[in-house]
């Protein structure tokens, strides 16, 4: 949903409305949510800390793309565990529909006092603020220079967790398709927002999410990835350019709402953004 363009696609509605870039605490984005139709595994995000919800209010209702990040790299099970990404506003009318778009998830509230502003991560420069305010946060419930915003408000902000959590293995690999579009909506935001985006989103590498407390996940993932073992040669048998956990698809995409024609254009630009974040690209895909 972060991305414009793939918003046009899966969700027509929301297409052209305005994002609100944030930051939202508790919340690691990872690569754990599989889908048995295209055999890949697609971003989603995981709870730390706090119990099993987390709970915000906004100035109307609205819901987070699961495109998150984490501000502490070195403890992504602590609690300055954080989520960077965009909210979309909705009418409540609309739910329904995004739940049921949204399958495989559960929508859970999210409370004022985990979301806040990025502006560090928008525009540089001190000048720059008011041009932030104004392009991302303007007549929102994080507008700070409007005196009628509060957390009083009677609405509400979401975010989706998938209900099975799964890391990407060889047989459910991480496209490139998909990164590209992930990277897109992101650099539609800032260079700098694609950054944060990309350094602190786990899951990359096989066996990474093994080295993490992430409740829920390191049970299913230590035995997905030794199942996953003794598939890896009748996998990479039918699948030349899978190799480890990730597909390198760009010529031949598989994700549905992918767009080859800006993913070979723009591929050593993403690929540079990519190598900027400290992902081995040699490793994850050769």
């Amino acid at each position: 949903l972060i991305c414009e363009k793939s918003r046009a696609v899966s969700a027509p509605t929301l297409a052209t409305r305005p994002v609100i870039p944030v930051r939202i605490h508790r919340l690691v984005r990872t690569w754990n949510v599989r889908c048995g139709k295209s055999c890949a595994t697609y971003l989603g995000v995981h709870q730390v800390g706090g119990g099993d919800s987390v709970t915000g209010m906004g100035s109307s209702d609205s819901t987070g793309n699961g495109n998150k990040s984490n501000e502490s790299t070195s403890n992504p099970s602590g609690s300055s565990s954080s989520c960077v990404g965009v909210l979309i506003p909705v009418f409540s009318n609309e739910l329904s529909a995004l739940d049921a778009r949204e399958l495989g998830y559960t929508r859970h509230l999210v409370t004022a006092d985990r979301i806040e502003r990025v502006d560090h991560l928008l525009l540089c420069g001190e000048e720059h603020n008011d041009e932030a305010q104004q392009i991302h946060y303007e007549n929102t419930f994080l507008d700070t220079q409007d005196s009628t915003s509060s957390s009083t408000t009677t609405a509400r902000v979401w975010v989706y967790v998938p209900d099975e959590p799964q890391p990407a293995t060889s047989c459910y690999p991480i496209l490139q398709s998909y990164v590209d579009i992930c990277m897109r909506g992101c650099l539609s935001i800032s260079y700098r927002f694609l950054q944060e985006f990309l350094a602190s989103t786990y899951g990359w590498h096989s066996k990474e999410l093994l080295r993490l407390n992430l409740r829920g996940m390191l049970q299913e993932g230590r035995r997905n990835y030794d199942d996953d073992d003794t598939q890896d040669n009748e996998k990479s048998s039918t699948s030349s350019t899978t190799t480890g956990n990730w597909s390198n698809d760009r010529h031949e995409p598989m994700y549905v709402r992918a767009d080859k024609d800006y993913s070979l254009e723009y591929a050593l630009h993403l690929d540079e953004c990519l190598e900027n974040a400290c992902l081995p690209l040699e490793q994850l895909r050769a």
